[in-house]
Parts: structure tokens; C-alpha cells; sequence
């Protein structure tokens, strides 16, 4: 139990430094402010080119990705859905087990934040 909460508290904090972040880089090169695109009910949809993409380098990824039994694959790009590929049994709109998603997403979100330099370090505490 105590994990659970140690884990939802870390998501939690990550998710107030990602909202943070993004308000510092909300604007355009106008300094105009974008239509927030997530988190919405519903992501816009694209085809991989719209957004800058090959289709046939992705179709390629959910080849090789489903040679690795995995469950499905999601890629947004700028804001968009250009992919979302499920392997059987797998479905949409049916609940899994997620496991140790958690930490990716975090350790995603903090590369993000030091490469924009809002953190400086790995070892910064996220209750900072």
C-alpha cells in the first residue's frame, strides 16, 4: 500500500512540474498562446505526414515492435495522434494491466525537463 501511494505521489508531482513547464513554453514565436490539445476527451487525429512523418518508417515500427510481443503502441506528434497500433488479443478500449508504465512516464517527462533546462539535475527531489 505504501508503494501505491509513494508511486501516485510521484506521478502526481511530475504531472504539476509538467503543467508548470508548459505554461513557460505555451507560446508561439509570436507569443500567442496555443488551443491546449491535451488532456482533452478526445485527441485529434493526423496522417504521420501532416506532422512530418513516414508512414512506411512507422508501418516498419509496428512490425518490429509487435516481433517483441508487446501489447499495443500509441505515437503522438505535435499534439496529434499519428499512431495507434494494438497485437493481438490486445484492444482498444478494454483495461490492462499497466504494471511499471509509471516509470517510463516519469523518466520521460524528466529527461524532458532537463533537456529544456527546468531541472538541473537526476537527483533534484521531485517534493522540491
Amino acid at each position: 500500500m505504501l508503494r501505491l501511494r509513494y508511486a501516485t505521489a510521484v506521478v502526481f508531482f511530475t504531472g504539476l512540474q509538467c503543467l508548470a513547464a508548459s505554461s513557460l513554453i505555451a507560446g508561439t514565436a509570436d507569443n500567442q498562446v496555443q488551443e491546449a490539445v491535451w488532456p482533452t476527451k478526445a485527441w485529434p487525429v493526423s496522417t504521420p505526414e501532416e506532422q512530418g512523418m513516414q508512414s512506411g518508417t512507422l508501418a516498419r515500427l509496428v512490425e518490429t515492435v509487435g516481433g517483441y510481443k508487446q501489447d499495443s503502441l500509441l505515437i503522438v506528434r505535435h499534439g496529434k495522434i499519428v499512431l495507434d497500433a494494438y497485437y493481438a488479443p490486445y484492444q482498444p478500449n478494454i483495461t490492462h494491466d499497466l504494471r511499471s508504465v509509471t516509470k517510463s512516464v516519469v523518466s520521460t517527462l524528466t529527461a524532458i525537463e532537463i533537456k529544456q533546462g527546468l531541472l538541473d539535475s537526476v537527483d533534484h527531489l521531485v517534493t522540491d
